[in-house]
C-alpha cells in the first residue's frame, strides 16, 4: 500500500468518526482538531480506527502527535516497518 492510499484510508476513517467533515477537504497537514474542528473524543474514536485497521499500536502519550493526516500516515509507515 502506498502512502496516497494510506492517507486515502485514513480520510475515510476520519469520515466515518466525524461525518460531518469533508474527507476530499482534508489537506495532508491541516490540524484534524484545531483546523477541522473534530473534538477530542472523534480523535480518540480515530486513532482506534487507526489501529483496528492498519494493526499498529499508538500509545497514549503519542496521541497529540497525531493529529495531521501525514502524521497518522507516517506512524502507520513506522508501525509497519517496526
Amino acid at each position: 500500500m502506498t502512502d496516497d492510499d494510506t492517507a486515502r484510508q485514513v480520510r475515510l476513517l476520519i469520515a466515518r468518526v466525524a461525518p460531518d467533515v469533508d474527507p476530499g477537504a482534508i489537506g495532508p497537514d491541516d490540524d484534524l482538531l484545531r483546523t477541522l474542528g473534530i473534538d477530542s473524543f472523534d480523535h480518540l474514536r480515530l486513532l482506534i480506527a487507526v489501529h483496528e485497521r492498519f494493526g499498529i499500536d499508538i500509545p497514549e502519550t503519542d496521541h497529540g502527535q497525531l493529529r495531521t493526516v501525514r502524521a497518522i500516515t507516517d506512524r502507520i509507515r513506522a508501525g509497519k516497518a517496526g
